[in-house]
């Protein structure tokens, strides 16, 4: 089974039923939020046939993103174009862009986006362990849907490899995780289809046919056309195989009718293509016009490679009734086509793959810088850190010589005062000892007299007298020495602790 099969199984079904030309116009109109997502679906309708498309618009995409600091855009796009790459079987750029998302993915916490990433490198390696991965994040969280995605990638590895037996067990393990849904996405009915053609490679017909009526009748039910017109015309091509001539024209017909009513052209084309190889013995004219009908729809979807199978039909039957000018006119137009569109596709492929590599160059020197930015913003933050440290040290530093500077005027003060109260101390000393030393000891001694000896009168009055002034004097000596006092040591409170201390 082709990469290019398993890579439409994997794109959204939005990319495919909208023309890349309805979701330019509604690129325009949209607003920025939704730009980065629209990109990637034109992106994924332009993969197949035209890659340099595909990635100019990743590239678009890209920028946006970039733009608005987008992460979980950027890492989306990555996976697009590791899809791009993968399916032009640019191996090595293609596991390059899946690792950078998965990176991305990893930083962003994004388990659904890990997983998915891990099923693209599955597929493109073969890895079993990438879809291990994958599948313990969906078992994790409980993704049914992302479940789905790695049976799928699985069963499309085996299938690739020529495993068909496991092949099939992985994609019928995908298909039972579908059970109990009210309305099946398109994913249910392409996997019904990849089923389908295993058997059929398996020649086991019958089985094929089953699931192909299967997906049919819930089509229906469904009211999804679209999807039941892919089922008839494999439907048809079995029938064929088998010899079932007539129902297989009926499918055909039927899946004709169905492709018009839709609007599908490609589809009413491979069915007009169907019905052609059945008539063609029977009526080879209604055969060459329907394969001309199909020509024209073909033209119309400027789709080189259906064209191509088209003039190759066409050269069969007009071989068959031995019109060799008109299928050698055929056969030349079928080869020119081929040619011109291995031509056109290894241009566009050497474009994209030009593009992918300088998207990957300026990635990597956009890493490169957000690395030396993020290191000088981590020398610009120390450098602050270190700055902010100096000041605060510094203001400590001030703090500190402040507070010893108030220390040490303290200090002084106190050192004044210490000084000022010793000499006050000394002073009062030299007074007491001089000033009122003796008149205090001359009244101890008049006590003492009056006391032992006899005294008149008269005698009595005058040592009281005598007394008196001696007492007199002194009280005046202690009044202008405590006024002194009082004076130099700063109040009554200081001169009462120095008498105090006197004293004692």
């Amino acid at each position: 089974m082709s990469y290019r099969f398993l890579f439409l199984c994997f794109f959204s079904f939005a990319a495919f039923a909208q023309q890349p030309t309805d979701m330019l116009s509604k690129l325009i109109k949209a607003p920025e939020d939704e730009k980065v997502h629209l990109y990637q679906i034109i992106s994924q309708a332009y993969a197949i046939l035209q890659p340099d498309s595909a990635v100019h618009f990743v590239n678009e995409g890209m920028r946006l993103a970039e733009q608005r600091n987008d992460r979980q855009g950027q890492a989306s796009l990555l996976v697009t174009l590791g899809d791009i790459n993968a399916l032009h079987h640019h191996t090595g750029l293609a596991r390059s862009f899946y690792n950078e998302a998965l990176g991305m993915y990893r930083r962003l916490h994004d388990a659904a986006g890990v997983a998915h990433t891990y099923d693209q490198l599955g597929i493109l390696d073969g890895n079993a362990q990438n879809f291990g991965q994958a599948l313990k994040y969906y078992q994790d969280s409980r993704d049914s849907i992302g479940m789905v995605e790695t049976y799928e990638g699985m069963g499309k590895d085996a299938a690739s490899k020529g495993e068909l037996e496991s092949a099939l067990s992985w994609y019928l393990r995908a298909l039972t995780q579908y059970e109990h849904r009210k309305k099946e996405p398109e994913a249910y009915f392409i996997l019904l289809e990849n089923i389908a053609k295993l058997y059929q490679e398996r020649g086991d017909n019958a089985t094929a046919l089953h699931y192909l009526e299967d997906g049919i009748r819930k089509s229906r039910t469904q009211r999804t056309p679209q999807n039941e017109v892919h089922l008839l015309n494999d439907e048809g091509e079995i029938l064929m195989e088998e010899g079932e001539q007539a129902q297989a024209l009926a499918l055909y017909k039927q899946a004709l009718s169905e492709a018009k009513k839709g609007g599908q052209a490609e589809e009413q084309a491979e069915a007009l293509i169907g019905i052609a190889g059945i008539l063609r013995k029977q009526d080879a004219t209604a055969s060459i016009r329907d394969l001309q009908q199909a020509l024209k729809l073909a033209k119309t979807l400027n789709a080189p490679k259906l064209e191509a199978r088209i003039y190759g039909a066409l050269a069969g039957i007009y071989r068959q009734r031995k019109n060799y000018g008109e299928a050698m006119d055929a056969l030349t137009e079928k080869h020119h086509l081929i040619d011109s569109l291995l031509s056109v596709d290894t241009v566009k492929e050497i474009a994209a793959l030009d593009s992918s590599y300088v998207l990957l160059r300026a990635r990597e020197k956009s890493a490169n810088l957000e690395q030396v930015n993020a290191i000088e913003k981590a020398e610009i933050r120390l450098a602050f850190i270190m700055a902010g440290g100096g000041v605060i040290f510094l203001l400590l530093v001030w703090l500190y010589l402040r507070k010893v500077k108030r220390l040490n005027a303290k200090l002084k003060r106190l050192n004044f005062e210490l000084t000022n109260s010793n000499r006050v101390k000394d002073t009062l000393f030299s007074v007491i000892g001089h000033d009122l030393k003796g008149p205090a000891g001359s009244a101890a001694q008049l006590f003492e007299l009056m006391e032992t000896e006899d005294f008149t009168p008269e005698e009595m009055k005058g040592m009281i007298s005598e007394l008196r002034k001696q007492t007199t004097a002194s009280l005046q000596l202690l009044q202008s020495l405590f006024e002194w006092g009082k004076a130099q040591c700063g109040g009554l409170k200081s001169i009462q602790r120095i008498l105090r201390y006197i004293l004692l």
